[in-house]
C-alpha cells in the first residue's frame, strides 16, 4: 500500500439547505509525507452520507494513482 488516508467531516453551520455535513480528504504518501489530490469537497445530509461519498472518490484516486 503506498497511500494512507483520512476523512474529515464537519457539520455545517448554517447548514446549506438539506445538507448539514461536509467532508474533505486528507491523503499521505507513506514515507513522503501529504498530496496534493484535488478531491475537493463533499456536502450531505448525514455524517454517513458524506464519509462514504468521500471514502468512494479515495478509492478512485487511489486506484488511479498507485500503479
Amino acid at each position: 500500500m503506498k497511500y494512507d488516508h483520512w476523512v474529515k467531516v464537519n457539520e455545517l453551520r448554517p447548514p446549506l439547505g438539506a445538507n448539514k455535513f461536509s467532508a474533505t480528504a486528507e491523503i499521505h504518501e507513506i514515507g513522503k509525507g501529504k498530496v496534493e489530490h484535488n478531491l475537493g469537497e463533499v456536502w450531505g445530509k448525514t455524517r454517513e452520507e458524506v464519509t462514504d461519498n468521500m471514502k468512494e472518490k479515495i478509492k478512485q484516486w487511489v486506484q488511479v494513482n498507485e500503479k
